[in-house]
């Protein structure tokens, strides 16, 4: 439900998305021409802030439809199995970190 979500709220997304695919064949090509360690450091510490950027967006995004779920449900809160979901893709996201 994330990705579609994402797909349908998210061109800031799909935005993210394209240029972190910039930067990781700029890594590509940063490693072909004998590029330092260092500045390939760089460049990967680069994509993963991106890569986590992304990830918060695609959360929010989430917690926006769950909240939505929730008012829709006449119940004010949110339904625990989105509850769950959204929690699951939290705990994911800060393990990357």
């Amino acid at each position: 439900m994330t990705v579609q979500l994402a797909r349908e709220h998210g061109t800031p997304v799909r935005a993210r998305l394209r240029r972190i695919e910039g930067q990781a064949h700029a890594l590509v090509t940063m490693h072909d021409a004998g590029r330092s360690s260092t500045e390939l450091f760089e460049q990967i510490a680069a994509v993963r802030a991106a890569l986590c950027g992304v990830g918060m967006a695609i959360i929010a995004t989430e917690a926006v439809a769950a909240g939505e779920s929730g008012r829709a449900s006449g119940r004010g809160q949110v339904p625990d199995e989105q509850l769950d979901a959204l929690l699951a893709l939290v705990y994911r996201l800060v393990r990357c970190t």
